[in-house]
């Protein structure tokens, strides 16, 4: 066999460096092929949510507009996600920063549990109620609570993941008529801040439902899951 000239070898050493960072890097756009490369800001372009090799229940983060943008595309991208308040309103709060980088972190880490996440309010349709929703830091999420309604899987789910992840999520309110009576978590148990006031760095602690929130809230909280974070 000849031997290879040595500009031909040459060439096809850089060849297969060059090939070989491209296709193997796990930079955005890309496919991710490890759990490492899901906890980065954002999933691969036109791959499945979550891709391939990434566990369910990721924890998005998001520190700056730019994280925004990339966030908000994929959760209105998303085909479990489902607009049941006034759909307009909610695509227009999402698309145009009307709600909090960390809401939209926090749905698009909801989006890998692979169920259905259904936004009930967010803020612009649900603008009066003088909490954390026109400030863009709350959302309902709806499923009727077990007591309701009997067993409801995919709303047990997504309480589980909020309550169990409160902290890397930056939950400061759970707020559900009423949670799951799960030992574990010392009974029927809502998450909420003792001063209200969503401060950076603040984080929601257990609490009992009808004790901090009133009975009278947690009627009003049979149908829907809301969720505040901090800023």
């Amino acid at each position: 066999m000849a031997k290879l000239t040595k500009p031909l070898s040459i060439f096809l050493c850089c060849a297969v460096l060059f090939f070989g960072t491209v296709f193997s890097s796990p930079v955005y756009g890309q496919l991710a092929t490890s759990n490492a490369a899901c906890t980065k800001i954002g999933n691969p372009i036109g791959q499945p949510i979550p891709p391939p090799g990434c566990q369910t229940g990721q924890i998005k983060v998001c520190n700056s507009p730019a994280d925004y943008d990339i966030l908000a595309q994929e959760v209105l991208n998303n085909p479990n996600l489902v607009l049941a308040g006034d759909a307009n309103l909610e695509r227009s709060d999402i698309k145009n920063h009307n709600v909090e980088c960390n809401l939209v972190a926090l749905l698009d880490s909801l989006l890998t549990l692979n169920v259905k996440i259904i936004i009930t309010a967010l803020n612009s349709d649900h603008a009066n109620d003088g909490g954390f929703h026109p400030r863009g830091m709350a959302v309902d999420l709806g499923y009727f609570s077990p007591t309701t309604r009997g067993d409801t899987p995919e709303g047990l789910k997504v309480y589980d993941f909020l309550y169990t992840k409160r902290v890397e999520l930056k939950v400061i309110q759970i707020i559900w008529g009423y949670p799951p009576d799960d030992s574990s978590k010392n009974g029927k148990l809502c998450i909420g801040q003792s001063n209200n006031s969503g401060d950076a760095g603040t984080i929601g602690n257990p609490v009992n439902c009808d004790a901090f929130y009133t009975v009278g809230t947690m009627s009003q909280h049979a149908n829907h899951i809301h969720t505040a974070i901090h800023l």
